[in-house]
């Protein structure tokens, strides 16, 4: 007995430094550069170890930083089914990697089971999810639902900068269908949208074309009509189209401003911690 219990001990022992030797390897071959030998060397030792943590994370990294991130995210979820530091954080780059994949519906129902289960406990994380799912819901354009989120998390200052800066992004929207039908007056649509040196662009590019084929007309009514004819309707219907992007441009703009100033709180409160 005493034969058998010491052979299952130098096992274990022997298992355990083999997996610390490959994980060494691993780190060594990515640190210095190589990170599809370390991705490989990652992968065998999860096919011989499956419940090596630190080896699933260490992979998860590696495909996140190659811009794999579907698979990053699968591999950094599978890694955080528990409550330990390494579980933690796995489930902070599955967010992270959801929002750069834009699998954002699976990442709020993973993100609801995970703060019920896993994480119920761990305030810190719980807060970290939460600022990478109101990320998420800025990235989708969802501003309303993001301050659900953010509002408990922020403190008086940053409320208060918060709501006032998303007054001003609903304000300033601007909407795609006016901006087109203003632009039947050719840079109507444009300076609508707040988008001026367009909006002279295409006045005055319409009203040369305009001006130019009346000129023509009066020396030669078919060449002046062949003219108005063939640079009028793709300039016209290019200005109606133009204000459309227009109107898109503004609103991103506007929603990019609001999520920085809801970084820059998050950024604030933590320099003063």
């Amino acid at each position: 007995m005493q034969k058998v219990i010491c052979i299952a001990i130098c096992l274990i022992v022997n298992l355990a430094k083999a997996q610390q030797v490959y994980l060494q390897q691993a780190d060594s071959l990515l640190s210095k550069g190589d990170s599809v030998s370390a991705e490989k060397l990652y992968e065998r030792i999860l096919f011989f170890y499956p419940k090596n943590s630190i080896a699933s994370y260490k992979l998860g990294i590696v495909q996140y930083s190659k811009g794999d991130y579907g698979t990053a995210r699968k591999t950094f979820l599978s890694n955080s089914k528990g409550s330990d530091s390494i579980s933690a954080e796995s489930f902070v780059m599955y967010c992270r990697a959801s929002i750069k994949g834009r699998y954002f519906d699976e990442m709020h129902k993973n993100v609801d089971v995970a703060i019920a289960g896993y994480f119920s406990k761990d305030s810190f994380t719980i807060k970290r999810v939460a600022f990478y799912r109101i990320l998420a819901y800025l990235e989708q354009g969802m501003p309303d639902q993001s301050m659900i989120f953010c509002m408990p998390l922020l403190d008086s200052q940053g409320r208060e900068t918060v709501s006032t800066a998303l007054d001003k992004y609903k304000s300033g929207l601007k909407k795609i269908k006016k901006a087109r039908v203003l632009s039947i007056f050719p840079g109507a649509g444009q300076a609508y949208s707040n988008d001026w040196r367009n909006a002279a662009n295409a006045f005055l590019l319409n009203g040369s074309i305009i001006t130019l084929s009346v000129l023509q007309a009066k020396k030669s009514p078919e060449f002046g009509l062949l003219l108005g004819i063939q640079l009028l309707p793709r300039y016209y219907l290019g200005n109606i189209r133009n204000a459309g992007k227009s109107a898109v441009f503004n609103n991103n703009k506007l929603l990019n401003d609001f999520k920085h100033t809801v970084l820059r709180e998050f950024s604030r409160m933590a320099d003063g911690d």
